[in-house]
Formats: structure tokens, C-alpha cells, sequence
């Protein structure tokens, strides 16, 4: 098989770099690597997302571009919303739908978990708890599965928080 004869189609990569010297010189391989087998970039669905040291700064302007690729102060990456200091609060806003802000006149969209269980509310009057639960282990708790991967770098008050939320989406 020649390789004119493949097709691909490649998403969610994901390139760490210590430095922005080291991040472009990664970006253009990436870029030389697609030009030879004539695959296109998207920069616009790209994202360059700096997550400094704990007391450090950031080198890159959120808003700005390098190389092209937008800079961002969060990103979704294979499902999972993450930020600049890795909290778990942008993934939960994400399931749970951010709180009413002061001033606003409409409360915040319910989020992932309110949407689906909205959708699976119609079924609840006539199943069992046993396939209530059920349910709840297919649809809903795989959206908490990347906050527990997360779990060695979380707080304790994060932690907790996101067990509070699993029960009330329960």
C-alpha cells in the first residue's frame, strides 16, 4: 500500500515544552511532519494552554498567538476542560454549569450532568433504582472519571468538592 493510498484523520495531540524556544521548534516539526504527508493543521482549533510553576509567572499573554495557535487560559483536551493551575473547578463548571454571577438576570446553564439527566428524567418514573444506577454508572460518572486521575495534585477541599458533586448528581 502506498502511503497516497491512506487516510487519517488525527486530533488531540498534545505537546509539553519547557520553554517557548523548545515549544516552536516542536510546533514546526509538527507542521514539517504534516506538510509531508499532506495532512492540515487547523491553528484555530489549536490551543497553546502555559501552566506555569506553582509560584511562577506565565511567559505567554493569554489572547495573544505563537506561531499562529492562539493562547488560551483554558482548554479542552479529550473531554476534560483544564486550566492554568490544573484545578478542577473549569471541568466541574463544565458538568454542572457555572454559578449565577451578581447582576446577571438569568442563572447559569445547568451543564453537562443536568443536561443529560434532563434527558434521562422521562425514564426515571418507571425503572428500578437498581437501573437508576445503572444508568448513572454509563452516563454520568465516566464525566468525573479525569477528575480522579487528577486526584495527587488536588486539595483536600477539591477532593471533597467533587465527591459532594458525584452525590448530588447521584
Amino acid at each position: 500500500m502506498n502511503v497516497e493510498e491512506l487516510y487519517g484523520y488525527a486530533d488531540d495531540h498534545l505537546i509539553l515544552s519547557p520553554s517557548p524556544t523548545q515549544l516552536r521548534r516542536a510546533i514546526e516539526v509538527v507542521e514539517n511532519w504534516s506538510a509531508d504527508y499532506n495532512i492540515k493543521l487547523n491553528p484555530q482549533k489549536s490551543g497553546i494552554l502555559e501552566v506555569p510553576p506553582k509560584f511562577g509567572d506565565t511567559v505567554l499573554k493569554v489572547g495573544g498567538t505563537f506561531n499562529n495557535i492562539p493562547i488560551v487560559d483554558s482548554y479542552k483536551y479529550l473531554g476534560v476542560w483544564v486550566d492554568q493551575k490544573l484545578s478542577p473547578q473549569k471541568h466541574l463548571d463544565y458538568l454542572f454549569g457555572s454559578k449565577k454571577k451578581k447582576g446577571e438576570n438569568e442563572p447559569g446553564k445547568k451543564g453537562k450532568v443536568g443536561f443529560l439527566v434532563n434527558s434521562l428524567s422521562p425514564c426515571f418514573k418507571d425503572i428500578s433504582f437498581e437501573y437508576r444506577v445503572n444508568l448513572w454508572v454509563t452516563f454520568i460518572r465516566p464525566l468525573f472519571l479525569p477528575l480522579a486521575a487528577m486526584g495527587s495534585i488536588l486539595t483536600a477541599t477539591e477532593r471533597s468538592n467533587i465527591q459532594t458533586k458525584m452525590r448530588i448528581s447521584l
